[in-house]
């Protein structure tokens, strides 16, 4: 299994970096006051980056938040009752 992911790994790279030598026309970029020219592939990688890196975030912060509601309903549940063995009954 590490060699499957190692190799999509090292496909993706090489995939990336034949990607960004094809699109290196440059581009005007701007954002808000900002302005820039770059190359297209650096900007659409800016762009990629940044929304895995909000997605992570936002996503880690909705597991945490679980987590946490999950730990306080544990607490707040009763502790279950010991198993008691069955009732000895005298015989008649």
């Amino acid at each position: 299994m590490a060699w499957l992911s190692a190799c999509t790994a090292a496909v993706l790279a090489i995939a990336l970096i034949i990607f960004m030598l094809q699109n290196t026309t440059s581009v005007e970029v701007t954002f808000l006051w900002m302005t820039a020219n770059t190359s297209l592939a650096l900007m659409l990688l800016i762009a990629t980056v940044s929304g895995i890196v909000v997605t992570l975030i936002l996503g880690s912060a909705r597991i945490i938040q679980l987590r946490h509601l999950v730990h306080k309903r544990n607490a707040r549940a009763p502790a279950p009752l010991p198993e008691q063995p069955p009732a000895h009954q005298p015989h008649d």
